[in-house]
Protein backbone atom coordinates (compact mmCIF):
# COMPACT_ATOMS: atom_id res chain seq x y z
CA UNK A 1 0.00 0.00 0.00
CA UNK A 2 1.50 3.50 -0.57
CA UNK A 3 2.78 5.37 2.11
CA UNK A 4 1.71 9.57 1.73
CA UNK A 5 3.80 12.09 3.39
CA UNK A 6 1.24 14.57 3.99
CA UNK A 7 3.96 17.27 5.58
CA UNK A 8 6.65 16.37 3.04
CA UNK A 9 9.61 14.16 3.08
CA UNK A 10 13.14 15.25 3.97
CA UNK A 11 14.07 13.82 0.51
CA UNK A 12 12.46 16.98 -0.42
CA UNK A 13 13.43 19.96 2.10
CA UNK A 14 11.11 22.25 0.65
CA UNK A 15 8.01 20.37 0.61
CA UNK A 16 8.30 19.82 4.05
CA UNK A 17 5.42 21.73 6.45
CA UNK A 18 6.12 22.69 10.04
CA UNK A 19 4.72 26.05 10.62
CA UNK A 20 0.97 27.25 10.86
CA UNK A 21 1.61 29.53 8.04
CA UNK A 22 2.69 26.66 5.74
CA UNK A 23 0.04 24.44 6.99
CA UNK A 24 -2.14 27.34 5.76
CA UNK A 25 -0.89 27.62 2.44
CA UNK A 26 -1.17 24.17 1.63
CA UNK A 27 -5.12 24.41 3.04
CA UNK A 28 -6.29 27.16 1.28
CA UNK A 29 -3.72 28.01 -1.44
CA UNK A 30 -3.27 24.22 -3.30
CA UNK A 31 -6.91 22.59 -3.68
CA UNK A 32 -5.64 19.82 -5.71
CA UNK A 33 -3.88 18.83 -2.30
CA UNK A 34 -7.25 19.20 -0.46
CA UNK A 35 -8.88 16.85 -2.78
CA UNK A 36 -6.48 14.83 -2.99
CA UNK A 37 -6.59 14.22 0.98
CA UNK A 38 -10.50 14.22 0.40
CA UNK A 39 -10.54 11.15 -2.42
CA UNK A 40 -8.02 8.93 -0.28
CA UNK A 41 -10.24 9.15 3.51
CA UNK A 42 -13.33 8.77 1.66
CA UNK A 43 -12.02 5.90 -0.88
CA UNK A 44 -9.91 4.21 1.08
CA UNK A 45 -9.21 2.88 4.57
CA UNK A 46 -6.35 4.81 6.32
CA UNK A 47 -3.34 3.77 8.49
CA UNK A 48 -2.42 6.71 10.13
CA UNK A 49 1.19 6.31 11.97
CA UNK A 50 3.12 9.22 14.17
CA UNK A 51 0.28 11.13 13.39
CA UNK A 52 -0.97 13.36 16.60
CA UNK A 53 -4.94 14.17 15.06
CA UNK A 54 -4.07 17.65 16.88
CA UNK A 55 -3.75 19.48 12.68
CA UNK A 56 -6.96 21.86 13.03
CA UNK A 57 -7.17 21.38 9.01
CA UNK A 58 -6.62 17.89 8.66
CA UNK A 59 -9.75 17.83 11.47
CA UNK A 60 -11.77 19.93 9.26
CA UNK A 61 -11.04 17.34 5.96
CA UNK A 62 -11.53 14.41 8.33
CA UNK A 63 -15.00 16.18 9.40
CA UNK A 64 -15.92 16.49 5.90
CA UNK A 65 -15.62 13.09 5.24
CA UNK A 66 -17.29 11.90 8.29
CA UNK A 67 -20.48 13.89 6.84
CA UNK A 68 -20.38 11.66 3.93
CA UNK A 69 -19.83 8.49 5.07
CA UNK A 70 -21.58 8.13 8.66
CA UNK A 71 -25.33 7.11 8.02
CA UNK A 72 -28.57 5.86 9.68
CA UNK A 73 -29.07 2.38 10.74
CA UNK A 74 -32.62 1.05 10.47
CA UNK A 75 -32.69 2.79 14.35
CA UNK A 76 -32.05 5.98 13.27
CA UNK A 77 -28.71 6.04 15.41
CA UNK A 78 -25.33 7.05 13.74
CA UNK A 79 -23.28 4.31 12.60
CA UNK A 80 -19.72 5.83 12.22
CA UNK A 81 -17.93 2.55 10.84
CA UNK A 82 -13.84 2.32 10.87
CA UNK A 83 -12.81 4.62 8.11
CA UNK A 84 -9.21 4.51 9.69
CA UNK A 85 -6.68 3.45 12.34
CA UNK A 86 -3.98 4.11 13.87
CA UNK A 87 -0.82 3.17 15.63
CA UNK A 88 -0.18 5.22 19.04
CA UNK A 89 0.81 4.36 22.14
CA UNK A 90 -1.01 5.27 25.86
CA UNK A 91 -3.94 6.08 24.78
CA UNK A 92 -6.78 5.49 27.77
CA UNK A 93 -9.87 3.38 27.22
CA UNK A 94 -12.37 6.79 26.88
CA UNK A 95 -10.44 8.51 24.23
CA UNK A 96 -10.36 5.50 22.28
CA UNK A 97 -14.07 4.73 22.59
CA UNK A 98 -14.70 8.60 21.54
CA UNK A 99 -12.49 8.23 18.37
CA UNK A 100 -14.28 4.73 17.52
CA UNK A 101 -17.82 5.92 17.98
CA UNK A 102 -17.65 9.49 16.57
CA UNK A 103 -14.49 9.61 14.39
CA UNK A 104 -14.29 6.79 12.74
CA UNK A 105 -10.81 5.51 13.86
CA UNK A 106 -9.60 2.61 15.97
CA UNK A 107 -7.02 2.70 17.64
CA UNK A 108 -4.21 0.37 18.03
CA UNK A 109 -2.68 1.42 21.21
CA UNK A 110 -0.26 0.17 24.16
CA UNK A 111 0.96 1.43 27.66
CA UNK A 112 4.45 2.67 26.45
CA UNK A 113 5.76 2.25 30.49
CA UNK A 114 5.20 -1.19 30.48
CA UNK A 115 5.19 -2.53 27.34
CA UNK A 116 7.99 0.27 25.61
CA UNK A 117 8.13 1.71 22.24
CA UNK A 118 8.96 -1.82 20.05
CA UNK A 119 5.28 -2.30 20.05
CA UNK A 120 4.68 0.04 17.15
CA UNK A 121 7.70 -2.22 15.32
CA UNK A 122 5.58 -5.91 15.71
CA UNK A 123 1.84 -4.60 14.42
CA UNK A 124 3.61 -3.04 11.43
CA UNK A 125 4.77 -6.34 10.99
CA UNK A 126 1.36 -8.19 11.70
CA UNK A 127 0.16 -5.70 9.26
CA UNK A 128 2.07 -6.49 6.89
CA UNK A 129 1.77 -10.17 7.16
CA UNK A 130 -2.38 -9.78 6.33
CA UNK A 131 -1.42 -7.73 3.47
CA UNK A 132 1.37 -8.67 1.27
CA UNK A 133 1.81 -12.60 0.87
CA UNK A 134 5.68 -11.78 0.52
CA UNK A 135 5.57 -11.17 4.46
CA UNK A 136 3.15 -13.81 5.23
CA UNK A 137 5.47 -16.74 3.88
CA UNK A 138 8.54 -15.24 5.16
CA UNK A 139 11.01 -17.98 6.13
CA UNK A 140 8.78 -20.81 5.03
CA UNK A 141 8.88 -23.03 1.93
CA UNK A 142 5.77 -23.44 -0.79
CA UNK A 143 5.42 -26.58 -2.59
CA UNK A 144 3.45 -26.65 -5.86
CA UNK A 145 2.45 -30.34 -6.63
CA UNK A 146 0.59 -31.74 -9.99
CA UNK A 147 0.49 -35.15 -8.46
CA UNK A 148 -1.81 -37.20 -10.59
CA UNK A 149 -2.00 -34.86 -13.52
CA UNK A 150 -0.44 -35.92 -16.75
CA UNK A 151 -0.03 -32.28 -18.01
CA UNK A 152 0.50 -29.26 -15.33
CA UNK A 153 -2.54 -27.54 -14.63
CA UNK A 154 -2.93 -23.79 -15.83
CA UNK A 155 -3.73 -22.87 -12.14
CA UNK A 156 -0.61 -24.24 -11.34
CA UNK A 157 1.49 -22.49 -14.00
CA UNK A 158 -0.33 -19.24 -13.11
CA UNK A 159 -0.16 -19.45 -9.31
CA UNK A 160 3.93 -19.76 -9.46
CA UNK A 161 4.15 -17.14 -11.59
CA UNK A 162 2.54 -15.38 -9.04
CA UNK A 163 4.70 -16.45 -6.39
CA UNK A 164 7.57 -15.92 -7.93
CA UNK A 165 7.14 -11.91 -8.57
CA UNK A 166 6.28 -12.12 -4.50
CA UNK A 167 9.91 -13.52 -4.00
CA UNK A 168 11.19 -10.17 -5.56
CA UNK A 169 9.46 -7.92 -3.13
CA UNK A 170 11.52 -5.10 -1.77
CA UNK A 171 11.16 -5.72 1.59
CA UNK A 172 13.15 -8.53 1.66
CA UNK A 173 15.88 -5.61 1.12
CA UNK A 174 13.97 -2.98 2.82
CA UNK A 175 13.49 -5.03 6.21
CA UNK A 176 16.66 -6.84 7.75
CA UNK A 177 17.10 -10.62 7.18
CA UNK A 178 15.96 -10.60 11.65
CA UNK A 179 12.10 -9.13 10.20
CA UNK A 180 11.64 -10.87 6.61
CA UNK A 181 13.65 -13.35 4.67
CA UNK A 182 12.50 -15.07 1.41
CA UNK A 183 9.98 -17.75 0.88
CA UNK A 184 11.83 -20.80 -1.16
CA UNK A 185 9.45 -22.13 -3.92
CA UNK A 186 9.23 -25.51 -5.54
CA UNK A 187 7.29 -27.41 -8.61
CA UNK A 188 6.86 -30.64 -8.83
CA UNK A 189 4.92 -34.06 -9.68
CA UNK A 190 7.14 -36.47 -8.20
CA UNK A 191 6.15 -37.74 -4.57
CA UNK A 192 9.62 -38.28 -3.48
CA UNK A 193 10.65 -34.57 -4.27
CA UNK A 194 8.21 -33.51 -1.78
CA UNK A 195 9.88 -35.59 0.78
CA UNK A 196 13.39 -34.55 -0.04
CA UNK A 197 11.84 -30.69 0.02
CA UNK A 198 10.11 -30.89 3.85
CA UNK A 199 13.19 -32.73 4.92
CA UNK A 200 15.67 -30.15 3.82
CA UNK A 201 15.97 -27.01 4.43
CA UNK A 202 15.53 -24.33 7.99
CA UNK A 203 12.38 -23.19 7.23
CA UNK A 204 9.69 -21.69 10.14
CA UNK A 205 6.14 -23.37 7.89
CA UNK A 206 5.50 -25.29 5.25
CA UNK A 207 2.57 -24.94 2.43
CA UNK A 208 1.53 -27.96 0.22
CA UNK A 209 -0.58 -27.02 -2.68
CA UNK A 210 -2.36 -29.88 -4.92
CA UNK A 211 -4.40 -29.34 -7.60
CA UNK A 212 -7.77 -31.07 -8.62
CA UNK A 213 -8.89 -32.43 -11.89
CA UNK A 214 -12.37 -31.14 -12.92
CA UNK A 215 -13.82 -34.58 -13.20
CA UNK A 216 -12.36 -36.24 -9.89
CA UNK A 217 -15.09 -37.56 -8.07
CA UNK A 218 -13.26 -38.37 -4.88
CA UNK A 219 -9.76 -38.09 -3.54
CA UNK A 220 -6.81 -40.37 -6.28
CA UNK A 221 -4.62 -42.40 -4.33
CA UNK A 222 -1.54 -40.19 -5.24
CA UNK A 223 -3.32 -37.71 -2.48
CA UNK A 224 -4.43 -40.14 -0.14
CA UNK A 225 -0.45 -41.19 -0.09
CA UNK A 226 0.44 -37.68 0.45
CA UNK A 227 -1.79 -37.04 3.07
CA UNK A 228 -1.06 -40.03 5.26
CA UNK A 229 2.43 -39.12 4.89
CA UNK A 230 2.39 -35.05 5.69
CA UNK A 231 1.42 -36.19 9.25
CA UNK A 232 2.96 -39.20 9.56
CA UNK A 233 5.04 -38.72 12.94
CA UNK A 234 7.36 -41.15 11.94
CA UNK A 235 8.26 -39.22 8.42
CA UNK A 236 11.31 -36.93 10.33
CA UNK A 237 10.35 -33.72 8.38
CA UNK A 238 11.45 -30.58 9.12
CA UNK A 239 8.08 -29.34 11.16
CA UNK A 240 9.48 -28.47 14.08
CA UNK A 241 7.43 -25.20 14.38
CA UNK A 242 4.27 -25.44 12.54
CA UNK A 243 3.04 -28.44 11.18
CA UNK A 244 2.42 -28.49 6.91
CA UNK A 245 -0.65 -26.78 5.66
CA UNK A 246 -2.03 -28.51 2.11
CA UNK A 247 -4.35 -26.03 0.61
CA UNK A 248 -6.14 -28.28 -2.64
CA UNK A 249 -7.38 -25.94 -5.45
CA UNK A 250 -10.31 -27.39 -7.06
CA UNK A 251 -13.43 -26.33 -8.80
CA UNK A 252 -16.59 -24.81 -7.07
CA UNK A 253 -18.80 -27.42 -8.50
CA UNK A 254 -16.29 -29.96 -5.84
CA UNK A 255 -17.60 -28.11 -2.99
CA UNK A 256 -21.47 -29.31 -3.71
CA UNK A 257 -22.61 -32.70 -4.39
CA UNK A 258 -24.03 -32.32 -7.57
CA UNK A 259 -22.71 -35.01 -10.16
CA UNK A 260 -19.42 -33.66 -12.10
CA UNK A 261 -19.44 -34.55 -15.81
CA UNK A 262 -17.51 -36.78 -17.53
CA UNK A 263 -16.70 -37.18 -21.02
CA UNK A 264 -17.27 -40.82 -21.49
CA UNK A 265 -18.06 -43.80 -19.36
CA UNK A 266 -14.40 -44.58 -19.47
CA UNK A 267 -13.23 -41.31 -18.33
CA UNK A 268 -15.18 -41.89 -15.32
CA UNK A 269 -13.24 -41.31 -11.90
CA UNK A 270 -14.48 -44.08 -8.80
CA UNK A 271 -17.23 -42.16 -6.94
CA UNK A 272 -16.70 -40.77 -3.40
CA UNK A 273 -18.97 -40.98 -0.28
CA UNK A 274 -22.84 -40.89 -1.59
CA UNK A 275 -23.96 -37.00 -0.18
CA UNK A 276 -20.61 -36.04 0.46
CA UNK A 277 -18.67 -33.08 -2.09
CA UNK A 278 -15.15 -33.93 -2.85
CA UNK A 279 -14.48 -30.57 -0.94
CA UNK A 280 -15.64 -32.49 2.21
CA UNK A 281 -13.51 -35.63 1.64
CA UNK A 282 -10.62 -33.35 1.58
CA UNK A 283 -11.12 -31.30 4.55
CA UNK A 284 -12.17 -34.14 7.02
CA UNK A 285 -8.89 -35.75 6.39
CA UNK A 286 -7.20 -33.31 8.42
CA UNK A 287 -7.59 -29.74 10.59
CA UNK A 288 -4.48 -29.15 8.26
CA UNK A 289 -6.84 -29.19 4.66
CA UNK A 290 -8.11 -26.52 3.43
CA UNK A 291 -9.71 -26.62 0.04
CA UNK A 292 -10.03 -23.54 -2.27
CA UNK A 293 -12.26 -22.82 -5.57
CA UNK A 294 -9.80 -20.12 -6.77
CA UNK A 295 -6.84 -18.13 -6.99
CA UNK A 296 -8.26 -15.64 -3.77
CA UNK A 297 -8.68 -18.19 -1.93
CA UNK A 298 -5.25 -19.62 -1.73
CA UNK A 299 -3.94 -16.20 -1.35
CA UNK A 300 -6.31 -15.40 1.65
CA UNK A 301 -4.59 -18.91 3.16
CA UNK A 302 -1.49 -17.60 2.73
CA UNK A 303 -2.34 -14.36 4.74
CA UNK A 304 -3.98 -15.89 7.17
CA UNK A 305 -7.27 -13.69 6.59
CA UNK A 306 -9.79 -16.64 5.56
CA UNK A 307 -12.92 -17.75 7.30
CA UNK A 308 -11.86 -20.50 9.96
CA UNK A 309 -13.18 -23.68 8.90
CA UNK A 310 -16.09 -24.47 11.27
Amino acid sequence: PPVIQIHGSVRWPESVVLSSEGYRQLLHTQPAYTAFLKSVMSCRTILYFGFSFTDDYLNEIRSEVMAMKTHKDRKGLEDATSLAYAITNDQTPSHCKHYREHEGVTFLTWDSRRDGYGVADRIMGSILRMTQVAAALSGSTVILCSLGHTTEPENLVSLHMHLEQERKNPLYKTFPPSYFTPFTLHRTNQMCEIESYLKKGNFMQSWVVLFVDEKWKSIPLLHKQLIQFLWNRHADLCTEFYPPTLLVWGLPRHATTEPLPTESPQAAQPEGPPGVSLKQQYERKNPNIRFCCKREEVIEQFLGTSTPRL
